[in-house]
């Protein structure tokens, strides 16, 4: 996924920065962060995967898939939507000592 969505070219990328589902990664993040995602949830299975741009810090891709229990499927009220804002919210947390990613 993550080799996929850096492959995009940049106005792909600004498409997806218009993600209605500011669920999964995005809620990890503070509000109006930019980034350019993709995320899905089906029962079972919750994944996500975004090229975030923080104000302070070069741009920086994160993807991350779930499956298991946690994943019941539901859009909000997930806990594997949770899971994932979590890890994006640690990953957001060590930005200024991540490699940045070139878009």
């Amino acid at each position: 996924m993550l080799r996929l969505l850096t492959s995009l070219e940049p106005e792909v990328l600004a498409r997806l920065e218009h993600n209605a589902h500011r669920v999964d990664l995005a809620a990890g993040l503070p509000p109006g962060t930019r980034l350019a995602s993709k995320n899905g949830w089906i029962t079972g299975v919750r994944h996500g995967a975004a090229v975030v741009h923080p104000h302070d810090a070069p741009p920086y891709a994160l993807a991350v898939c779930y499956t298991g229990p946690l994943a019941n499927g539901q859009d909000t009220g997930d806990p594997a939507a949770r899971l994932l804002a979590g890890i994006s919210s640690r990953v957001w947390a060590c930005r200024h000592r991540l490699a940045p990613h070139v878009v």
